[in-house]
């Protein structure tokens, strides 16, 4: 199992086109060609395991991450469609979207913006052993920690996550 990605943070409109576009190629592009590369090769063969790696920032956007929840929103649908066009194909298949987790990228942002310190951190442990569990039972979500709850918060009451951010990065 192998992920890439790359998480500059700022406002949408202080990014330039290039490297929101950048941004979506490391993030969505790569998962794209790495699926088409071994996906075929699986169902092939009628077994295997594939690991999307979305985020809860695909799922809950975040003021000064704009480009990276893009981009994860991305991954998030086309995994759910690949899941769907693949199912009963032997090829197990979930989409990770934990919160922020303690890697070399998450340590050089997490002082860009205010909102990382109410994020919980996991380790990259609890990263696999949820991504382990998920495949297991056959999930498609696997959702570390509180992210099923965040995700029901979000699509219930939306403006609550907004009002909450807006207060944490004093934005109007």
């Amino acid at each position: 199992m192998t992920a890439a990605g790359v998480m500059p943070i700022g406002a949408l409109l202080d990014q330039s086109a290039a490297q929101v576009n950048r941004i979506m190629a490391i993030n969505y592009g790569g998962t794209v060609n790495v699926t088409q590369r071994v996906l075929p090769g699986m169902l092939a063969r009628g077994r295997g395991d594939l690991v999307h790696f979305g985020s809860l920032a695909g799922w809950l956007p975040t003021l000064r991450f704009g480009a990276y929840d893009a981009s994860k929103f991305a991954v998030i649908a086309y995994s759910e469609v690949l899941y769907h066009e693949n199912r009963g194909r032997g090829v197990r298949m979930t989409c990770v979207c934990p919160p922020a987790v303690s890697t070399p990228m998450f340590e050089n942002m997490k002082d860009g913006a205010k909102s990382t310190k109410y994020s919980p951190v996991l380790s990259a442990q609890q990263v696999l052993d949820a991504i382990e569990e998920s495949l297991e039972s056959g999930e498609l979500w696997c959702l570390p920690r509180w992210g099923a709850f965040t995700i029901w918060i979000r699509r219930l009451i939306p403006g609550v996550a907004w009002w909450f951010n807006h207060r944490i990065e004093g934005a109007p």
